[in-house]
């Protein structure tokens, strides 16, 4: 933490990111993040080799309180994470991250409270329909001297109609977007379901 000779960082196959708190705190050179997106598969792999794995997950994928006050954090590229893994955006990981203005949290992940408070450039989110929830405060709000939560104007979400993205948004008066659900892997005929009309056009 506090290290001015850091401008990168990148997650590849480790075990636990966050282990640390505030591992890379007030980097204040820090432009970019990434978490390659075979990141949840090598953790599975580590974690957990058993049959039984999906039906007791043991995995987590967890960043917690890393990215503070990285001032010149420009950009931040996540994996789509595993439904077989716990998979969070831990409180207060990418407060105070002011150069941050797009973001795409498409997965399955959670965001607990405070994860981007502070980040008043911020003015895009995307989401898909996978991500799981969003906790109080988490996008949207600068906090003041006095610990009070104020809303910031200027960011808008993307996401699925009838998700969490847009229960967030109305619950907290952020203009939302809605946007296609994802294509699944299998729907050969686009009807956003994989069935056995599928396997039948598949075939022919």
């Amino acid at each position: 933490s506090e290290r001015d000779d850091i401008t990168s960082v990148t997650y590849d196959g480790v075990r636990h990111p966050g282990e640390m708190k505030d591992d890379f705190h007030n980097c204040k050179n820090l432009e970019s993040l990434t978490v390659h997106a075979d990141f949840s598969d090598r953790l599975i792999y580590l974690y957990d080799l058993s049959d039984d794995f999906v039906k007791t997950p043991s995995g987590q994928c967890n960043l917690n309180g890393s990215f503070a006050g990285c001032t010149n954090l420009k950009t931040v590229t996540l994996p789509h994470a595993s439904e077989k893994l716990e998979c969070n955006i831990g409180e207060g990981v990418f407060e105070g991250c002011t150069a941050l203005k797009e973001l795409d949290v498409s997965g399955y992940w959670g965001i607990f409270d405070d994860a981007f408070l502070n980040c008043t450039a911020l003015e895009k989110v995307v989401f898909n329909e996978n991500v799981k929830e969003i906790k109080d405060h988490a996008f949207g709000y600068i906090k003041d001297a006095d610990g009070n939560y104020q809303r910031y104007d200027g960011l808008t979400f993307y996401g699925v109609a009838g998700t969490v993205a847009e229960t967030y948004a109305k619950e907290n008066d952020i203009p939302f977007v809605a946007v296609e659900p994802a294509a699944q892997s299998g729907d050969v005929n686009c009807d956003n379901a994989v069935d056995v009309s599928d396997a039948v056009i598949a075939a022919r």
